[in-house]
């Protein structure tokens, strides 16, 4: 969590120095909406998912597991880009 507060702090006093009228008020709402921590519930729940999936193709050919694997990794990955999860 600290490595948060300090990005956003970081962010903050660059937005100060490049004097953007936008991005304060918007890294602050960020900040008060506390969206990193739910970034990082999303991230936990796929790599839940990543497991599970992994241990129920586990004695599947490697074929099968790679493709699986890759599929799921690019779903989570497109899939949390464009969700309002």
């Amino acid at each position: 969590m600290e490595r948060f507060v300090k990005l956003f702090v970081a962010l903050f006093i660059i937005s100060v120095l490049i004097d953007s009228r936008t991005t304060v008020p918007h890294k602050i709402a960020h900040a008060v909406a506390r969206h990193g921590n739910e970034r990082i519930s999303q991230q936990m729940i796929v790599h839940l998912g990543g497991v599970v999936l992994s241990e129920a193709i586990k004695e599947k050919p490697a074929e099968t597991q790679a493709i699986f694997g890759s599929t799921y990794c690019l779903g989570a990955q497109y899939g949390l880009e464009y969700s309002s999860f």
